[in-house]
Order: structure tokens, then C-alpha cells, then sequence
């Protein structure tokens, strides 16, 4: 019972010993990986969206009208899912706040 009352001894590091100052190092947590075929759909969709609306671009101003305004909505719904894909999967890769926590919303599907 006297070793329950005895203060503890807790070492504290002297300053001036250490002239550089100290950064606060973020204890390492289990490094998952990128699902592949995720980040393969997200840079396929964004690359067809990108390429569709320059396509929608240059046909409107080379004149056909008719032509640009399906080109600019397979843009469209290729481009969004894309860019949102993709800025998820760069936020869960440079661990944002928040972002991390999406690894396990993004797993590939086994196809069965």
C-alpha cells in the first residue's frame, strides 16, 4: 500500500539539450490500399467525360448544333461521378480529414 501513495516519476526531457524543436508525429494506423478497379472506373469516367466535352466544345463551334448537346450531356454523366470518384479516392490517398474513414465505402465488389 505504500507503493499505491508514492509519486510517480515521470522523466522530463531538458530543452536545452535539444536545440531543434520537437513536431508532433501521428501514431501509424494500418495502411490500407486503394481498391484498383475503383480508381481504374473513377480515371476511365473522368478521362471520357474530359474527352466528350471537348468533343462537345469543338463541335459546337465548328457549327453542328444538333451534334454537341448529347455530346454535352454523355459528358455530363460521365464527368460528375468521375470527378466526385476521383477527388474521394485522392482525399482517402493524402488522408484528409474525413476521408479516410470512405476506404470501406469503396471496396471493390467480389463478382461472384
Amino acid at each position: 500500500s505504500s507503493d499505491l501513495r508514492r509519486p510517480m516519476e515521470v522523466e522530463v526531457p531538458n530543452r536545452s539539450v535539444s536545440p531543434s524543436p520537437r513536431r508532433y508525429v501521428q501514431p501509424q494506423e494500418e495502411r490500407r490500399r486503394l481498391p484498383p478497379r475503383t480508381c481504374c472506373l473513377a480515371m476511365v469516367l473522368t478521362v471520357l467525360g474530359v474527352t466528350l466535352f471537348v468533343g462537345a466544345v469543338v463541335a459546337l463551334a465548328v457549327g453542328h448544333d444538333g451534334g454537341a448537346a448529347p455530346l454535352f450531356l454523355l459528358a455530363a454523366l460521365t464527368l460528375l461521378p468521375g470527378c466526385y470518384a476521383t477527388i474521394h479516392l485522392v482525399g482517402v490517398s493524402r488522408r484528409w480529414p474525413g476521408y479516410y474513414d470512405n476506404v470501406s465505402a469503396l471496396a471493390d465488389l467480389e463478382l461472384v
